[in-house]
């Protein structure tokens, strides 16, 4: 689980009264935005797949030292993706958790 102090924007004429979350509050089983330390509404991550979810919150743009590396880069997925017959999706899920595991760690936020 985790908890993050969301930046709430300064308002602005005829907003006043618009309510901003103040925390999100994460964990394997949804997410929760709470006000005055009160949960407003909560989402649950039940019947979706957790690693999509981590894909679609990943940055959209990434910048690679040179234009041959984005190739081989982009290459290596593409070759990845449908090579169904030696890499199951059991191994990319486990694959994926290792490498989200140890930018956990190393960002200090690991479970």
């Amino acid at each position: 689980m985790s908890t993050h102090t969301l930046v709430i924007p300064p308002a602005e004429h005829g907003e006043e009264d618009f309510a901003y979350a103040e925390q999100l509050v994460i964990d394997e089983g949804g997410i929760d935005l709470k006000s005055g330390g009160e949960t407003v509404i909560s989402a649950s991550f039940d019947k979706l797949d957790p690693f999509q979810l981590a894909y679609e919150v990943l940055p959209e743009s990434f910048s690679f030292p040179t234009p041959q590396d984005s190739l081989e880069w982009e290459e290596f997925v593409q070759t990845g993706a449908h090579n169904t017959e030696n890499i199951s999706d059991e191994d990319l899920e486990l694959a994926a958790r290792g490498f989200l595991t140890m930018l956990a760690i190393r960002g200090g936020y690991t479970k």
